[in-house]
């Protein structure tokens, strides 16, 4: 009697298990990646975006404290940590003209508050200017946890608060530090175009 001999075995259940097991192992890990890698792009893409938006931000600021304007004295304030100035702004849409301009911290938000001087009246660098009656106020940055300001009144003077004796002067430079909450910013610093030194 000749017994033929079955060459072709299957799989047995233990094979099939461990590679199950196996496989799933290998799609946890590269679901987990994937998972990770998403995560890392949207935190990185989010950073990007914030680090953008403050580049932006300083240029702006840069470029509107550097044009600050003196008719008078009072044109050019500290007001606590808000810094309020003159300056000649291009507006969209319409003819550009001298602007008043408040830079602020509220709450945690940095906002630039506008205000158009009335011409025909006079320019009062006394009276308080009408915030936000002709041009909405912009929130610039959103997470701020501090904002300081400081000046040198002269090219070899340290920087100083405000004072009222500033009032009557423009000062030499501006330093404008913005605490950020989870990014460091090194301080703005402008020199203003418009500083006469004393003679």
């Amino acid at each position: 009697m000749n017994r033929r001999l079955n060459t072709s075995q299957g799989m047995t259940l233990v094979e099939v298990t461990v590679a199950t097991v196996v496989l799933s192992l290998i799609m946890l890990a590269l679901v987990t990646a994937l998972r990770t890698f998403g995560n890392t792009y949207s935190a990185v893409e989010g950073t990007v975006e914030r680090i953008s938006r403050v580049r932006e931000v300083n240029h702006f600021l840069r470029h509107a404290l550097r044009r600050a304007d003196f008719p008078a004295a009072g044109a050019f304030r500290s007001e606590g940590n808000a810094l309020v100035w003159l300056a000649p702004m291009d507006r969209v849409g319409t003819a550009g003209g001298i602007i008043w301009l408040r830079l602020r911290q509220q709450q945690d938000d940095l906002v630039l508050d506008f205000a158009v001087p009335d011409i025909e009246e006079g320019l009062d660098t006394e009276a308080e200017p009408p915030w936000g009656q002709d041009i909405d106020s912009e929130v610039l940055l959103s997470g701020l946890k501090n904002l300081d300001v400081d000046f040198r009144m002269q090219p070899l003077l340290d920087w100083e608060p405000w004072s009222e004796e500033g009032a009557n002067k423009l000062p030499r430079a501006v330093r404008v530090t913005m605490q950020l909450q989870e990014l460091a910013w090194p301080p703005l610093v402008v020199a203003l175009d418009g500083y006469t030194p004393e003679t």
